[in-house]
């Protein structure tokens, strides 16, 4: 049932916000419960140069495939909720149209826009416009690739056409606490990403004389899931991507279109 403070022609598009939130908040919930319960191994060993080498895996390494459903409902009824607002466009005016070919075009480039013509047929012109105005391509260049819109649209269509969105785990910020024969901790920091799928064999720059092999090592870094494919999301979490891109289409895009279906005195 959509919101009870939805609009007339618009409570297809509420509901599918509605539900989308619904799927963002257990996507949320079940991305945490992912990255609290994996197990890691976390090993020191001493190579024949007398380097002192920290070999980390993950034992099961690859995410559930029920978080990639889950992140692909999202994407669906967020992208659907801007289709279903081009035909609750049409409809003002159309009440028994089809809106066949109606939805929401989202265009990176200008030279594309002119194909988009006939989606957008049938709503009122100030609204053609705005939406015009709301492409990625009205933006600086650097920032169209990024743009929340054309990030929505990418999943989108690989959700549709290609498979769920794949995810994959790293942890950043990565420190390891190595305890020494002596009762001291020394504190070793990663630079770059550890991945979740790859077996490390870490260099320590540690003098060998200062651990044994069953020495205890404690690693603390933050975990995250982020998409496995390459992509405009950069390697930021999975939730906080379909979080930015949800509360886009509902603040800069659905509520700028809601003073069209205000009954008219």
């Amino acid at each position: 049932m959509p919101p009870p403070h939805s609009l007339p022609w618009m409570e297809s598009v509420d509901a599918k916000l509605a539900r989308a939130h619904e799927h963002l908040g257990a996507l949320e919930s079940s991305v945490a419960e992912y990255l609290q319960n994996i197990k890691r191994t976390l090993i020191l060993k001493v190579d024949p140069q007398n380097n002192v080498n920290l070999m980390y895996w993950v034992d099961d390494p690859y995410p559930p495939m029920r978080l990639s459903t889950i992140l692909g409902d999202c994407v669906h009824n967020a992208r659907s909720a801007l289709d279903n607002l081009v035909c609750a466009l049409v409809r003002i005016s159309a009440p028994a149209s089809s809106c066949s070919d109606a939805k929401f075009p989202i265009q990176l480039n200008v030279a594309d826009w002119n194909d988009s013509a006939v989606a957008l047929k049938g709503i009122p012109n100030e609204a053609r416009k705005l939406v015009k105005k709301l492409q990625p391509f009205d933006r600086p260049e650097l920032s169209r690739e990024v743009d929340p819109l054309n990030i929505l649209n990418k999943l989108s269509n690989r959700d549709k056409h290609r498979a769920a969105p794949m995810t994959s785990g790293y942890v950043k910020n990565s420190r390891f606490l190595v305890h020494t024969n002596d009762g001291r901790i020394l504190h070793v920091t990663l630079e770059r990403p550890l991945l979740s799928e790859s077996f490390e064999s870490i260099p320590l720059g540690i003098d060998p004389a200062l651990v044994q092999p069953e020495a205890r090592v404690e690693a603390v870094g933050t975990p995250v899931l982020a998409f496995r494919e390459s992509g405009p999301w950069e390697g930021r979490p999975v939730v906080e991507i379909m979080a930015t891109c949800l509360r886009y289409v509902e603040d800069r895009v659905v509520d700028r279109f809601r003073e069209f279906f205000v009954p008219r005195t």
